[in-house]
């Protein structure tokens, strides 16, 4: 037999698992930094820096930087921070994987707390979830035609969504600016956001489009003694290309970006006075692309020469169902409770999304979370010139997903598009926020290839009794195929005796049949 094979990549999830784990540490304020009188607000930032897949684990190593903001209760500036990075190396059991298995990995900060254990020391608590999505990638070989003449051949449409690539790169992201003709010189930077907004990622031929927009707040000292702790936003749009030999433009694009490390820098301007800010930010990427296929593989055939016996293969492999990218808004009222002195002004609104709950329903899935608004004001109280606090905005929603059903494959991203804040009355603040959703999932399928035929001499004494000509009536499951290899003859034969324009049959339908296979005595 000559046949002619295909060869194809198929992506199955082996397991999806969210794995949480617990940091308790205690640390030490620096020698160069003055004590700590009160925390006005608190930062932890996740960094995953090396993912190694093993024989039944994953070794995932990272940091999480804290970074706290404080107001001193000494002479001089009130305000000071610090950071510290606690690394982290976890070993994470996965029955069954493999070294070659495709692994996502995204960590998220569930929680974080505080203590101040004393003016020189604090206590951190995290809560960080691991979330683990392991698919196992397999070659599947099949015969798509036998070349040999002679030969009937039935073929079947197989579409299957192919993991083309899966890969982890970086991102860097420059800018510059110059601070406002108000605002005074910068002599120290004391505190610093970094958050990205509205990314937008599409796969090109050969690249990888990114824009979005960083918003960058800043506070910092002036070079006068007299002037007060300064502030100010900077919103930077970007627009950047990476290299990605792999991608083509028509493929599906599953891409996690996070923002990493970063860079703040004072430069002086043309005049020798420091207003230059200049920034370098990496992003993170955990980038796969999906490559929709459609193959024509042979699925039977037969022979009036000779027996052909196929030999089949089964498999499993992936469709895709739903790729969205769904948003909601939420916004809620508050009064600002807690602060020492009178809320004179709203100077920056932060914060991030908390997935709580997915539920997979008829029309989609519903998603119940929380927006965590973390809040920075300025106060009448001189002494407590700065006032945080994090409020949280449930939220619920159900993203359309008509055709998922229970046993099928889904992620969903939650990130923050757009918050803004707003003070109504004396104390009370409107929150505002936009959430992306970002969904996609797969259906499991199985199929199967032919692999090999055995070829065996033709047995006519088994095929003797088959009338030469004969009379049929179409049965509700019958087929073309079937009637013709039954009966020894051809799809084109009957169809010319029958004069059928297509493939067409009808329960009840009569046909005419010629067995084409030649008696050998």
């Amino acid at each position: 037999m000559d046949l002619l094979k295909k060869e194809i990549q198929t992506s199955v999830v082996k397991s999806m698992k969210n794995v949480q784990i617990t940091l308790d540490k205690d640390m030490n304020v620096p020698d160069s930094k003055p004590d700590i009188e009160k925390i006005v607000q608190n930062r932890g930032e996740l960094r995953l820096e090396e993912i190694e897949v093993l024989n039944d684990k994953i070794r995932i190593k990272g940091t999480l930087l804290y970074r706290g903001l404080y107001l001193t209760g000494e002479s001089g500036p009130l305000l000071n921070s610090l950071s510290y990075p606690f690394e982290l190396e976890e070993y994470i059991n996965v029955d069954g994987m493999e070294p070659m298995d495709s692994t996502k990995v995204t960590a998220e900060l569930d929680d974080l707390n505080v203590i101040l254990i004393n003016s020189r020391k604090l206590g951190i608590r995290a809560l960080i979830t691991f979330h683990l999505a392991v698919n196992e990638i397999r070659r599947v070989e099949g015969a798509v035609e036998e070349k040999e003449e002679g030969i009937q051949q039935l073929h079947h449409q197989l579409s299957l969504t192919q993991l083309a690539f899966h890969k982890r790169d970086t991102n860097r992201i420059k800018g510059e600016m110059t601070l406002a003709a108000s605002k005074p010189n910068i002599r120290e930077l004391i505190w610093d956001q970094v958050s990205l907004r509205n990314p937008d990622i599409r796969l090109m031929d050969g690249k990888v489009n990114i824009r979005g927009d960083l918003l960058i707040f800043l506070l910092y000292l002036g070079e006068e003694e007299h002037v007060p702790v300064q502030y100010l936003e900077w919103e930077l749009p970007f627009s950047s290309e990476l290299l990605c030999g792999e991608c083509k433009e028509e493929m599906v694009g599953n891409i996690h970006i996070s923002v990493g490390s970063r860079q703040i820098e004072v430069k002086p301007d043309s005049d020798g006075e420091e207003r230059v800010l200049e920034l370098e930010v990496i992003l993170d990427l955990d980038m796969k692309g999906y490559q929709e296929e459609s193959v024509e593989f042979l699925s039977d055939l037969y022979s009036a020469q000779k027996e052909l016996i196929p030999s089949y293969s089964p498999f499993y492999y992936e469709n895709l169902i739903v790729k969205n990218n769904a948003k909601t808004k939420v916004q809620k009222r508050f009064r600002m409770d807690g602060a020492k002195g009178r809320i004179l002004q709203l100077i920056h609104v932060d914060g991030s999304v908390k997935v709580d709950e997915m539920e997979l329903r008829e029309d989609g899935i519903y998603v119940e979370g929380v927006v965590l608004a973390d809040l920075l004001t300025i106060t009448g109280d001189d002494m407590n010139p700065l006032y945080g606090i994090t409020q949280v905005l449930p939220f619920s929603y159900l993203v359309e997903a008509k055709n998922l059903k229970a046993g099928d494959n889904y992620e969903m991203e939650a990130m923050l598009d757009q918050i803004h804040g707003m003070m109504i009355d004396g104390d009370e603040v409107e929150i505002k926020a936009v959430i992306s959703l970002n969904t996609i999932a797969f259906s499991m399928k199985e199929g199967k290839v032919i692999t090999d035929v055995e070829e065996k001499p033709y047995d006519y004494k088994k095929r003797k009794d088959i009338p030469g000509i004969a009379g049929y009536i179409v049965g509700k499951e019958d087929t073309l195929w079937n009637i013709a290899k039954n009966y020894c003859s051809t799809i084109d034969e009957i169809k010319k005796m029958n004069h059928l324009k297509d493939g067409e049959l009808k329960e009840g339908q009569r046909l005419l049949i010629v067995k084409k296979v030649k008696e050998i005595l």
